[in-house]
């Protein structure tokens, strides 16, 4: 009986060691304009109540991308939250967000917020635009009209403190702003495709753990 009791409280330490507990997102945010595009290859349109280890509510209310490409098992790197609403780059549109980035490794690349481009059979082509966090310093990674991407350092030393993220579409020009200061504008005009918005933890490096807290954001 004794062995039997020892063997039941070894099972239920390793159950819960295992379990830990996660808060669902949308007790604080709302996602009804938004999927999110999960590392396992699934996308989820309905976030009332969803969670897991990749996906949750943070201590201090933030939301909590988190992925180990390597450890994980993951089908894809992408743990993104995306914008349901889709447009051209005749109107003005606007993704804002407040976010802090933590990584395990100093050398590693991750795209944090993106316009992604859609094709006429609704299928992603490559993003217009990339804010890439890579070596503790930020990116913007923004077409041209040869198809080559520009990359512009944006930021230096992020370190694990929040800022800022303003991305812009008006008058045909990509307009980005880092705590509140423009820090690039680029003529995007010869972009044809719809496009939506997308921000969250996408690493581009298959080693290491990546976290993106986010505690504000806004696409219109």
């Amino acid at each position: 009986m004794k062995k039997l009791l020892i063997f039941l409280m070894f099972i239920l330490t390793t159950v819960s060691a295992f379990s830990a507990t996660y808060k669902a997102p949308s007790e604080k945010y709302d996602f009804s304009s938004w999927k999110y595009e999960t590392p396992k290859g699934s996308d989820i349109k309905n976030l009332s109540n969803y969670k897991n280890k990749y996906f949750n509510l943070g201590e201090e209310g933030d939301i909590v991308f988190a992925i180990n490409p390597k450890t994980d098992g993951v089908d894809r790197n992408k743990n993104l939250l995306r914008n349901s609403n889709t447009w051209y780059i005749d109107y003005d549109h606007t993704l804002s967000l407040n976010m802090k980035v933590e990584v395990s490794v100093g050398s590693y690349e991750m795209n944090i917020a993106e316009i992604i481009g859609i094709d006429d059979s609704n299928k992603d082509v490559a993003p217009l635009v990339k804010i890439v966090a890579k070596d503790n310093n930020l990116y913007a990674s923004v077409k041209n009209s040869k198809g080559t991407n520009e990359y512009t350092q944006i930021k230096e030393e992020i370190g694990q403190k929040y800022f800022t993220l303003k991305l812009k579409v008006e008058d045909k020009k990509v307009i980005v702003y880092v705590d509140g200061k423009e820090v690039l504008e680029k003529d995007v005009s010869f972009w044809e495709y719809k496009n939506s918005f997308r921000f969250g933890a996408y690493p581009q490096t298959n080693y290491g753990q990546y976290k993106v807290y986010v505690n504000s954001f806004s696409a219109y």
